[in-house]
């Protein structure tokens, strides 16, 4: 048994409660806050002006049925489309994307710990109005996305957040020297994580966060091995 860096696993729930309600809605944050998720996970992107809404994907077709970018809509226009898809859906007939703001209203409600995905290719003025909007947040925030651009802009005005880079395949030991530069933690997919490499990060004194895991005795295995955060499908 290994353990990890500050001596406790993090159980991150993907996308708020989406077995009980539409992934990424104010129905499933406020489902995962009752059912006492410690940490939340949601994805942002910006708006055509400037609103950073919660959506995984950067269509609304999935969820909203309507084929349509979000960066080329207003908020205003997308307040036009509620979610239709997704558990329960139904059940809530008004229930709009939310926006960033209304994300971290519901994470503070319940005490829940916000971990904010960056989906769009945020510039400058993005990222100083995405810092502004997260210092609303009374748990410190954990930020992480797969574009590193926007979270070394992140990390030059905001010294003390925590940030994780996600890669898609393996951990490198040249990732890991970016992580040290940058003071980043590093987010990875578990098939391709393996014990010794979560031992090299902690040497670093990198945090590793793992996705994503449906099957709790995997889940089991990996905090074992000392991983500092477990991204799930579902409360485990």
């Amino acid at each position: 048994f290994r353990k990890p860096l500050d001596g406790v696993t993090h159980y991150i729930l993907h996308r708020g409660e989406q077995t009980e309600a539409p992934e990424n809605s104010v129905p499933a944050f406020e489902m995962a806050g009752r059912n006492g998720a410690e940490f939340v996970e949601t994805d942002v992107r910006e708006t055509a002006d400037g609103v950073l809404v919660v959506s995984h994907d950067d269509s609304l077709l999935r969820m909203c049925g309507e084929d349509r970018l979000i960066s080329e809509m207003t908020y205003e226009e997308i307040k036009q489309y509620p979610i239709i898809n997704g558990r329960n859906a139904s059940q809530y007939p008004d229930n709009l994307i939310p926006t960033l703001e209304q994300y971290l209203q519901c994470c503070n409600k319940y005490s829940m710990t916000p971990v904010i995905e960056i989906k769009s290719n945020l510039n400058q003025n993005g990222v100083a109005k995405f810092n502004q909007i997260i210092k609303k947040s009374r748990k410190s925030p954990v930020v992480i996305s797969f574009k590193e651009e926007p979270l070394i802009m992140l990390r030059q005005i905001n010294r003390t957040v925590s940030i994780q880079w996600i890669l898609r395949d393996q951990i490198t030991s040249a990732a890991l020297n970016e992580c040290v530069r940058y003071k980043f933690d590093i987010s990875a997919q578990y098939g391709c994580t393996y014990r010794n490499i979560i031992a090299k990060a902690h040497s670093k004194n990198i945090k590793v966060a793992l996705w994503l895991f449906t099957d709790s005795s995997i889940a089991d295995c990996y905090k074992n091995w000392g991983a500092d955060y477990l991204t799930c499908e579902r409360m485990m």
